[in-house]
């Protein structure tokens, strides 16, 4: 039997965004008022936000990811394929345990952000070697057609597509809060920050584009950090601190975190519900 690899969930990468973000120019909501601002944030481990409540740790995302499977698994023998053997190539647990990391490190709004040591080590990319991503594979005897409709009935019952969805806050319904990148009050922060940068010899607007910066890609594609994106990662991450844009930040998206809870209360509970569901394996019954 000769397996076929199919969505390859990448859990570390050097771009944060993995698809369209609610965009706060287009809500029908007001902006709502920001709250006190922390200050000295210098760790990945300080960063907490309203929305958290309703993500699943990395353990419950990959006892999510295992029902999926096993879903697919089981509609494709019942449609005659018994040796369809749909799994996951590699171990589950450190490539959503990356992705679920990720969501702080790489942030939809503020970019990258993490330990000193670490940019000085390796820039905006994860240690070469890291998890990174897992395959799912099943028999190429299985049609498409039916591998569609199994995986379409999986996703169903563990209320995601693939574990991404649950690493990300893009997968909660509506496709979660608004990313508020255009709020004056980040943008003013924002502009503090690439003001610091210019100081130390590089022009970026914002954030996104240092972390996205096209220069990365062969770094990417070697999976090791040049000296310059090195470099730049430590001016970062050293502006962000001493402007206090995480902070900003931080204050800033739990502010449109709680406005989303407020306008979803009964879709997020639902959501969540059924979430846990899958975990404790009782989902349909």
């Amino acid at each position: 039997m000769r397996p076929l690899a199919m969505g390859v969930f990448a859990a570390v990468v050097l771009t944060a965004c993995s698809g369209p973000v609610p965009d706060p120019s287009t809500s029908s909501l007001p902006a709502p008022a920001i709250g006190a601002v922390s200050t000295g944030i210098a760790t990945v481990g300080q960063i907490t936000r309203p929305i958290d409540a309703y993500m699943l740790p990395a353990d419950q995302i990959v006892a999510s990811e295992g029902t999926r499977l096993r879903t697919a698994d089981a509609c494709m023998s019942d449609r005659g394929y018994q040796s369809a053997d749909v799994r996951a190539d590699t171990d589950l647990a450190p490539a959503i345990a990356a992705g679920v990391r990720d969501r702080v490190v790489r942030s939809d709004l503020y970019g990258f952000f993490d330990s000193l040591d670490a940019a000085r080590r390796y820039g905006y990319q994860a240690p070469a070697g890291s998890a990174g991503s897992y395959g799912v594979t099943w028999s190429p005897d299985v049609p498409q057609d039916v591998v569609d409709a199994c995986f379409a009935q999986a996703a169903a019952a563990a209320g995601a597509e693939n574990s991404l969805d649950l690493t990300t806050t893009q997968g909660l319904p509506d496709g979660g809060p608004t990313v508020p990148s255009g709020d004056p009050t980040y943008v003013a922060a924002v502009a503090d920050w690439s003001g610091c940068m210019t100081e130390r010899g590089y022009t970026y607007t914002d954030p996104q584009a240092a972390l996205g910066d096209p220069r990365w890609s062969q770094d990417r594609a070697s999976d090791q950090a040049s000296a310059a994106q090195i470099a730049t990662a430590v001016a970062d991450v050293e502006c962000k601190i001493s402007t206090n844009l995480i902070g900003v930040a931080v204050a800033v998206q739990s502010a449109y975190d709680q406005q989303y809870i407020q306008s979803h209360t009964d879709q997020l509970s639902a959501y969540r519900t059924h979430l846990l569901a899958v975990v404790a394996g009782t989902a349909g019954q």
